[in-house]
């Protein structure tokens, strides 16, 4: 959770903005990832606005919802890429390695 958390604030840096609006929808971790995104920006003068998706709209977050398909996919890729290389194709590394955080960052 804290790498995510961290991962979220850089973006938030990123972008240069001293405000933004968080959309997501209100399961538990996430909003955990959220509360923690805002008491980052907070301590960094970023105003962080939590947007909660209506319970039950997944138009509302459609797009995002593909985009971390379009992610995972992406990461699986790479993922599948080097066990050819060092495991002959064989799964080696879960996605609760670090080299799978990798993948997803290299993926966005």
């Amino acid at each position: 959770m804290q790498h995510l958390g961290t991962e979220a604030t850089r973006f938030a840096m990123s972008t240069q903005h001293k405000e933004l609006s968080v959309r997501s929808d209100r399961e538990p971790s996430i909003l955990a990832v959220v509360d923690g995104l805002k008491k980052s920006c907070r301590n960094l003068g970023i105003t962080a606005h939590d947007e909660g998706a209506p319970v039950k709209d997944h138009h509302s977050i459609g797009a995002a919802e593909v985009t971390v398909q379009v992610l995972r996919s992406r990461a699986s890729l790479l993922m599948q890429q080097i066990e050819d290389k060092v495991a002959g194709g064989r799964l080696v590394f879960g996605c609760n390695r670090p080299l799978y955080c990798w993948a997803l960052i290299q993926a966005g």
